[in-house]
């Protein structure tokens, strides 16, 4: 049996299980909440994860203290239409069984939209990168972006009707980029998003009000909540002692080589650059100047080179991507090439035996574009 056939049974299997254990038991009735806040989860297919399923979930947790209504993207967006209409007809067939109201995307009627604003097409293009795993604009990276801009602007004039036509205060949506899940902070107006994002290792991120793969909320405890002293050192020591695994290569995700080559002691001042995976959602839009991770990299290295003489600039591909799962297929050394044979400049990529943390210990300034290096 193929792979991906074993990863559809595996979904309908877990679906199975989840109604039964969830949905079929007390009606609506017993679900009501005295709260006069009404919150709309989005439960979107999301390539045979179990994301949907949480956001069922989720909102079940979630009875005790605001009415929970669910908000169910039945609209494919992108190219893998057969994979989201065999999802969608499973969360359909949960929806019917929901004690909670389930609103089905397809079913609101749309809205007339500005076709112009510029937020389709920038959202087309982040999950084309996302979807291919590289920037560079082919006919293949096109093709591919065109799909996604039809798709999400159909979703559009369902989503922007919905907005305006039902009241509620809080939406709790997955990713925040990926699919249409992007649409939603265009048309959010007043009202909050609050995103969730995972990823490997059984790491959960939460945002209240952002997007969760951003990380902004971190800072943001940090400068606008008054911490008891006992919490900020145990979250300072927590944070410590993290960074002292990655030294040695055994961190919460062992990205790090623990085998690995030195890097001469630095006679000039040393920029080292570390790159983020291009396709994941905490590097995908959230540029003001530039248009993805190429292009300031590009002007970054340039800028360093030609602007301060006495400097090396050190570029480090993100080592996760030794792996397959986080592999990126950006062709740096091409993307780059105006730089390779500078003196002054050096690509490290995956495969070298470079521990981030031992060049960052030789290093005199950090240029971060999303990554959490060193924090």
């Amino acid at each position: 049996m193929s792979s991906i056939l074993k990863s559809y049974l595996a979904f309908l299997l877990k679906s199975v299980s989840f109604l039964r254990h969830n949905f079929l038991g007390p009606r609506k009735s017993h679900y009501l909440s005295n709260s006069s806040e009404t919150i709309v989860i989005f439960v979107t297919p999301w390539e045979l994860s179990y994301i949907p399923l949480f956001s069922f979930k989720l909102g079940l947790c979630l009875l005790n203290h605001v009415n929970i209504q669910f908000l169910l993207g039945d609209i494919p967006v992108g190219p893998n239409k057969v994979s989201h209409r065999f999802i969608c007809y499973i969360l359909r067939a949960l929806a019917f069984f929901s004690p909670l109201k389930v609103h089905l995307l397809s079913k609101i009627p749309p809205s007339k939209l500005d076709i112009e604003n510029p937020i389709y097409a920038k959202l087309a293009y982040m999950n084309a990168i996302h979807y291919l795993k590289y920037e560079h604009d082919d006919q293949r990276f096109k093709e591919i972006e065109n799909v996604f801009l039809c798709d999400l602007k159909k979703s559009a004039t369902h989503l922007k009707s919905f907005f305006e036509n039902y009241h509620f205060s809080r939406v709790i949506i997955p990713g925040g980029i990926c699919q249409d899940t992007g649409l939603f902070f265009h048309f959010a107006g007043e009202r909050k998003i609050i995103t969730f994002d995972s990823g490997i290792d059984d790491v959960f991120q939460i945002a209240i009000n952002g997007i969760a793969a951003y990380q902004s909320d971190i800072s943001l405890i940090f400068r606008e909540f008054k911490l008891q002293n006992e919490d900020h050192e145990f979250a300072k020591n927590k944070a410590l002692e993290e960074i002292d695994k990655r030294f040695v290569g055994k961190s919460l995700f062992s990205y790090q080589p623990n085998q690995r080559t030195q890097l001469p002691k630095r006679e000039r001042i040393r920029v080292l650059i570390p790159l983020n995976v291009c396709w994941d959602s905490a590097a995908l839009g959230n540029f003001i100047y530039f248009r993805d991770s190429i292009e300031w990299l590009y002007f970054t290295i340039k800028l360093l080179l030609e602007k301060v003489s006495d400097c090396e600039v050190i570029v480090r591909r993100h080592p996760v991507e030794r792996w397959e799962f986080g592999r990126s297929l950006n062709n740096y050394p091409e993307l780059i090439s105006d730089f390779i044979t500078n003196p002054r400049f050096r690509f490290i990529d995956y495969e070298e035996n470079y521990n981030t943390y031992d060049i960052l210990k030789e290093t005199d300034l950090v240029i971060c574009q999303s990554t959490t290096i060193g924090i």
